[in-house]
């Protein structure tokens, strides 16, 4: 399978987040104030981090589907891919600290583990295949 993500769909990616952020933003105003956490940094925070998201996870899958699949790589884009994607919830577990109930926190704590579990997880099925193929 020769799969490769395009800038223009990276792009595309990109500015259907940041419309999502907006959302979010809107939705949750009111509520991170109730919990101390200040929506604008969180918004912010959460702005930035697109880009190396939407490009850690292009690049990723890129080097998934790659013929070579370089484990470095991989490694690579999966942790920026990772620390992108939590990066605004990290910093809502830092603001809001001193506020959350227990629900509160273990909903932050599988709005954090669930993206990255399922990420090692589908990093490790695609791995598998040639794991086997390198004994051969």
């Amino acid at each position: 399978m020769n799969l490769k993500i395009s800038e223009k769909n990276c792009f595309r990616a990109m500015v259907v987040l940041w419309g999502y952020d907006i959302v979010k933003l809107f939705l949750g105003f009111s509520i991170m104030q109730g919990y101390g956490i200040n929506p604008c940094i969180f918004f912010f925070v959460d702005v930035v981090t697109v880009p190396p998201y939407v490009l850690g996870l292009a690049r990723l899958i890129n080097s998934l589907t790659e013929t070579a699949r370089r484990s470095d790589a991989i490694f690579l884009w999966a942790v920026i891919t990772a620390v992108a994607s939590v990066a605004p919830y990290l910093y809502a577990a830092w603001a809001g600290s001193r506020s959350f109930s227990l629900q509160g926190w273990l909903i932050l704590l599988v709005i954090i583990a669930f993206p990255l579990v399922d990420l090692i997880r589908r990093i490790y099925i695609r791995r598998k295949p040639v794991l086997s193929q390198q004994r051969l």
